[in-house]
């Protein structure tokens, strides 16, 4: 128990960094190398822009570095930044195979099939009830700029949006679980949340009032005109 107890201290400081640590620091440092190796190929007069190394694999860079590597590395990127380009605008499946059949009705499905429906339902991440304007961002976009009493509506949401959350009231996901980072902080912060509502960012207009139920896992979607 002692063990367990003091691991636990210890790491419970470095909860909040993990992202960095394990994640930034490891990919960044890869990154600069990768980069230094572009600097050296563009030199070389084997590439147009540093960059450029990011498409060719560690092992074609080690024998590029012993004089054996692919010839042509421009034609080289060229494919490959244009297959990054086209597997970019894939919509991958929710599973792989054949999908579980579902154990009950799933409630969702109905606002899903209706574009008039007023209430979204989704899951209950944090407990309470807010009403707010609506901030709509992309899972791709930088943290936006908000103001207090804002409703954050995204598709997820991860450890670097946590200095936002004294602003907001109240959060919607697309997805995101209960047990995840931003539910655990909602929940701290005491602000409403609702997640799995799946098309949450898609029926929810940017700047539209809206009212986040979280005792009873739905989003209400007020109507223009509406008191």
């Amino acid at each position: 128990f002692e063990f367990t107890r003091k691991r636990a201290q210890s790491d419970a400081a470095r909860m909040e960094d993990h992202n960095y640590l394990m994640e930034q620091c490891t990919v960044g440092q890869s990154r600069d190398a990768m980069h230094e190796m572009g600097v050296t190929l563009v030199r070389a007069g084997l590439l147009d822009d540093p960059l450029d190394a990011l498409h060719i694999s560690l092992d074609e860079l080690k024998k590029v570095a012993a004089g054996n590597g692919p010839e042509d590395l421009r034609s080289l990127v060229r494919q490959r930044a244009e297959e990054r380009d086209r597997l970019a605008k894939f919509t991958p499946p929710p599973t792989l195979g054949r999908p579980p059949a579902p154990s009950v009705t799933d409630p969702r499905d109905d606002h899903e099939t209706d574009p008039d429906a007023s209430t979204l339902r989704g899951q209950t991440a944090s407990r309470g009830r807010a009403t707010g304007t609506a901030r709509v961002v992309r899972a791709d976009a930088a943290p936006p700029r908000l103001r207090e009493g804002d409703i954050l509506v995204t598709t997820n949401v991860g450890p670097d949006w946590t200095l936002l959350f004294p602003l907001l009231s109240g959060i919607v996901l697309d997805s995101g679980e209960v047990f995840q980072h931003p539910a655990i902080v909602a929940r701290e912060y005491r602000i409403p949340a609702v997640f799995q509502t799946r098309v949450g960012t898609s029926r929810i207009r940017e700047g539209q009032v809206i009212t986040v139920d979280g005792d009873a896992g739905i989003v209400e979607l007020r109507v223009e005109g509406e008191g």
